[in-house]
């Protein structure tokens, strides 16, 4: 009876930190779940602040994306009031985005290498410009690797292959393949397979193969 009583208690209090939820950790919901759509290789940490008039939230994250990149998900989500008259920020109301990217030293030192000769003696500033402009180079050069249709299409067939995969105990991979895997590799490939020497690990990776949609039958010839 008690124990039933505290997950009731536990549900409900669950239930009203959902209905609680304050509005920057709802737009902190929001962002994480745009960046993880679009940057699904990159970890980001979102995290929200409230505070009297507003609240803010940060994102941070490693080498790439960009800032520019990320700036394209998160700006959307900023909202505050200005006086027109003078452009200062009002209170009451406000929310706010940070971004705040890391960069490790193997990617600082591929960055530094490309930057303009002589780039390295200039003002703060100068540097600065120039080592944000080589990072955008660099970036649209790998921008596959971290957004857009290439890397998805490769991400959706990391999926499939992953929901394909047949697990084998690792006690019967060096065992025969047995009569259900033979007669799947029949119905796949046509032959005659009841006399293929074959471990239950090697014919797994040719089902698997085959229903990813490569062609088996020349390399069964063999068997």
């Amino acid at each position: 009876m008690r124990k039933g009583l505290l997950i009731n208690i536990w549900k409900g209090k669950l239930q009203m930190a959902k209905r609680k939820m304050s509005k920057v950790a709802m737009i902190a919901k929001e962002i994480r779940k745009e960046l993880k759509e679009k940057f699904p290789a990159t970890k980001f940490s979102v995290r929200s602040s409230n505070y009297s008039g507003g609240g803010s939230v940060t994102v941070r994250w490693t080498d790439f994306p960009t800032v520019d990149a990320v700036k394209k998900v998160t700006e959307k989500h900023e909202s505050y009031r200005r006086d027109y008259a003078t452009g200062e920020i009002l209170m009451g109301g406000n929310y706010f985005v940070f971004e705040k990217q890391e960069i490790s030293d193997d990617l600082k030192k591929k960055v530094e290498e490309r930057m303009p000769e002589g780039s390295e003696d200039e003002n703060p500033m100068t540097i600065n410009y120039w080592f944000n402009d080589t990072m955008n180079e660099i970036y649209e050069e790998v921008k596959g690797l971290y957004e857009g249709e290439h890397h998805h299409k490769r991400n959706r067939i990391g999926k499939k292959q992953k929901a394909n995969k047949i697990q084998v105990k690792e006690e019967n991979k060096e065992k025969p393949a047995t009569k259900k895997q033979l007669y799947a590799l029949h119905c796949i490939t046509g032959f005659d397979t009841r006399n293929w020497n074959l471990t239950r690990q090697q014919a797994s990776d040719m089902i698997v193969r085959s229903k990813n949609g490569e062609d088996i039958k020349t390399e069964s010839i063999v068997h």
